[in-house]
């Protein structure tokens, strides 16, 4: 919105007042537009996010068989 007198949520769709069922765990607000650019480098490496699971798996299954 352009409307500083607007009010803001988040997680609510302002065409039929539906809420989002969930969590939001990760919500930023900029005073300017991103770039595609700037956005694709906020979003974690598919690469990078599977190694960290397989990390904590392996981690997991250590604990287990201790």
């Amino acid at each position: 919105t352009t409307n500083a007198m607007s009010i803001f949520h988040v997680g609510q769709n302002i065409v039929n007042n539906a809420q989002w069922k969930g969590f939001i765990d990760d919500a930023r607000v900029y005073n300017t537009v991103l770039t595609d650019a700037q956005v694709a480098g906020l979003v974690p490496e598919p690469t990078s996010m599977a190694a960290l699971g397989l990390g904590l798996l392996a981690i997991l299954r250590r604990r287990r068989k201790s």
